[in-house]
């Protein structure tokens, strides 16, 4: 994904360089590349996080119900020792 967002970048560059006035290539720059690559890049990082953080509730989740099936022991009441 990134790989698009460069080559999108030079094309946009590219874009940029070719106006007739400062502003212009400014606001070409800024509204052409910037925004919709950093935006895309957002939402898309944002898939990725999410899941990373699923993973990793899950695997904080199935630790603590080993611990728990452990402390029962082998005839399924709970020890009161522990």
């Amino acid at each position: 994904m990134h790989i698009v967002a460069i080559g999108w970048m030079y094309v946009v560059l590219m874009m940029s360089l070719a106006e007739d006035n400062v502003v212009a290539a400014l606001m070409t720059f800024l509204f052409y590349g910037v925004v919709p690559v950093g935006l895309i890049l957002y939402i898309s990082g944002s898939r990725r996080r999410r899941a990373r953080n699923q993973a990793k509730a899950q695997a904080q989740a199935a630790p603590a119900k080993a611990n728990t099936a452990a402390e029962k022991g082998a005839s399924g009441v709970a020890n009161p020792d522990q």
